[in-house]
């Protein structure tokens, strides 16, 4: 199945590529030159928009500053969440009308894809132009990403904690301390987007999904970099500590009255979890770490591909026995070195170096 995404009427200037075919790899629309499509135009975002491809549907998911809109640019997609295209569909980004045509690649005739709609947020009549001045905290309210089927998976697996969020929380008082978290959690589930993750659970951290190792290290290196920025903005230090685990894990999906008292959507079952938090546990603020079987299939992926970050650097601190896992486990890094502190963590209560380790 084909995805055809054409601009309705283009510019006399425009010099770009006015109709872009997406195969079921997906990819993204913004402004820079390493999109899969590139817009430019200072009202189109770095990187826009992302194409996805699930369950046979593609879908279109807002990850900029000034919106994806639909319905005459009217409405505007919720940051994040994947919203379904149809044969037919229009939808908006920065001055550009974009017309949607879904092809199966059996016949070559437009296939009928019915998808849920996405919930979206009405807004004032807004000429298309005027898309710019909305800001990430126009959105409409967020939504989790769309659940993982029950069954047992083999998943990449990021645990993240925010380091010292109780004691910012008694220096600063409930209030500015729940502002300043919800923009460190704005900033995580923008990257989510960005980079194919779904979001499990969320209590200090987060649990969340990846199909591939490397796109956990890029959303990692991207947060930990994002949160740095953050903190400077704010005048006060945001760090959080990163683990990524591959691993294979069982979902199991809670009915919808449980759901409606409060538990979440799913949960996921496996000593693949609780190893992961035992890895994270390990690290310190501004620190990603991985086990054998991610760092292996993680670097293994990088290799000929310049990292958007910069220069990844990619360490072994040997092995570590980790409480409730029968075996040392070897433990492994990546960073950037004007970010991440590139050290053998200290040992903890759940987690210490193996004596046998060099």
């Amino acid at each position: 199945m084909f995805l055809t995404l054409e601009i309705i009427n283009p510019p006399v200037d425009f010099t770009e590529d006015s109709r872009k075919v997406f195969d079921e790899h997906g990819g993204t629309i913004g402004r820079r030159a390493d999109n899969s499509w590139t817009l430019v135009d200072p009202r189109v975002s770095g990187t826009h928009a992302t194409i996805t491809f699930q369950h046979g549907v593609y879908s279109v998911v807002d990850t900029s500053t000034n919106g994806v809109f639909i319905e005459g640019a009217l409405t505007r997609l919720p940051l994040g969440r994947p919203h379904g295209l149809r044969s037919g569909d229009i939808f908006c980004i920065g001055p550009y009308k974009i017309r949607v045509s879904v092809q199966s690649t059996g016949n070559n005739e437009d296939a009928t894809v019915i998808a849920p709609r996405a919930l979206t947020r009405p807004v004032d009549a807004l000429p298309l132009d005027a898309s710019s001045a909305w800001s990430v905290a126009d959105a409409s309210p967020r939504h989790p990403s769309p659940v993982p089927p029950e069954g047992t998976f083999l998943k990449t697996l990021v645990i993240t904690d925010l380091v010292a969020s109780t004691r910012m929380t008694e220096e600063l008082g409930d209030t500015r301390a729940s502002e300043i978290f919800g923009r460190q959690d704005r900033l995580a589930r923008d990257l989510l987007a960005q980079y194919n993750g779904t979001e499990i659970d969320k209590t200090d951290g987060f649990l969340l999904f990846f199909d591939r190792p490397i796109e956990a290290v890029n959303f990692s290196m991207a947060y930990h970099r994002a949160l740095a920025e953050l903190s400077t903005a704010i005048g006060i230090e945001m760090t959080t500590r990163v683990a990524i685990h591959l691993g294979e894990v069982v979902v199991r999906h809670n009915n919808s009255e449980d759901i409606a008292r409060g538990a979440n959507s799913v949960e996921v079952e496996g000593l693949a979890k609780p190893f992961t938090a035992r890895l994270m546990g390990l690290a310190s603020g501004r620190q990603t770490l991985l086990s054998r079987s991610a760092f292996d299939v993680a670097r293994r992926a990088a290799v000929g591909m310049e990292s958007e970050h910069g220069q990844l650097s990619w360490i072994t601190h040997g092995d570590y026995i980790l409480k409730g896992v029968e075996e040392s486990v070897e433990v492994f890094e990546v960073g950037i070195p004007d970010i991440g502190p590139l050290m053998a963590p200290a040992d903890t209560e759940k987690a210490r170096r193996s004596p046998h380790s060099t």
